[in-house]
């Protein structure tokens, strides 16, 4: 299922990339609002309709038939076709050579440190309030609101016409500063504040970062959107481990001021990348 959901995702953003290059990024950002909003419906409607079927394979038989409805529509729907004629056959040696180039590694390891930040968090949220503060109930209300939040934030942060280098790094900055906030804060009350804007400035920082790295190569934006995809991988994966590391040393304010550092790392590379394409656009004068 999660191999199937990267994949799947993975090939949106590069035919979006691919038909609508000019327009990915808000193309993008409209589709992770509407999966961000859908996850919170169905969520909901699971918890409401799941007495009412006999099993959990009823369930699970019910929403691979759910899923199958859109993505049939979508392979018979008339959509331009991208021009592949400048498209490079790619393996593991084009995976390699990509990660030659200075800018492309550069965005590969700021989106691996942004991804331990904003994919781990959710996960820790309601142990959060439980252990620090004892505040079960307000804990599991973050849990929904972390995701109401991310809904507001892709819509608001995603339409902006700005860069994806400029919007990321002020987001990858912003939210680690709300975040060591939450985890330093003395009252349950202040924390669930400012987690409020952390889940609003990180809700579109991976689906920025998806077109960013597009746009590094964009005559092989499947190739670009396949590292970015493992970078989010690994870098939610190494985050979630050393997250729980920290809080069995620690506590899971630990946990939350070692993923604000992995944020803080995250827009520090980013700046790095602009000083690089500065020294380029200074080369080519």
């Amino acid at each position: 299922m999660g191999g199937g959901r990267t994949c799947t995702n993975g090939v949106c953003c590069a035919a979006l990339v691919d038909v609508f290059p000019e327009k990915a990024p808000r193309y993008i950002a409209l589709t992770s609002v509407t999966a961000s909003s859908f996850n919170m419906i169905t969520s909901a409607l699971a918890s409401l309709l799941g007495p009412a079927f006999p099993d959990w394979r009823t369930t699970f038989a019910l929403t691979g038939f759910i899923i199958l409805i859109p993505l049939v529509f979508t392979c018979l729907s008339k959509i331009e076709k991208a021009d592949q004629s400048l498209k490079a056959a790619q393996g593991f040696k084009g995976v390699f050579d990509a990660l030659k180039k200075p800018n492309v590694i550069i965005v590969f390891f700021a989106t691996g440190f942004a991804s331990a930040m904003t994919m781990n968090y959710g996960s820790y949220v309601n142990s959060f309030f439980t252990e620090i503060f004892g505040a079960e109930k307000l804990g599991s209300s973050m849990v929904f609101v972390h995701s109401l939040c991310s809904v507001i934030g892709t819509s608001i942060f995603g339409m902006l016409k700005i860069s994806e280098e400029v919007k990321i790094k002020y987001l990858a900055f912003a939210s680690a500063f709300f975040l060591i906030l939450e985890s330093l804060m003395p009252s349950a009350v202040l924390a669930f504040i400012f987690g409020l804007f952390f889940s609003v400035l990180q809700a579109t920082i991976f689906t920025l970062f998806t077109a960013l790295m597009a746009k590094q190569d964009l005559e092989n934006t499947g190739l670009m959107t396949s590292l970015v995809l493992i970078a989010h991988g690994a870098g939610s994966s190494l985050g979630a481990v050393a997250a729980g590391f920290m809080a069995d040393m620690a506590n899971l304010r630990g946990s939350y001021l070692l993923l604000s550092v992995c944020g803080l790392i995250s827009g520090a590379l980013l700046i790095l990348l602009h000083i690089l394409y500065k020294k380029r656009k200074t080369r080519s004068l």
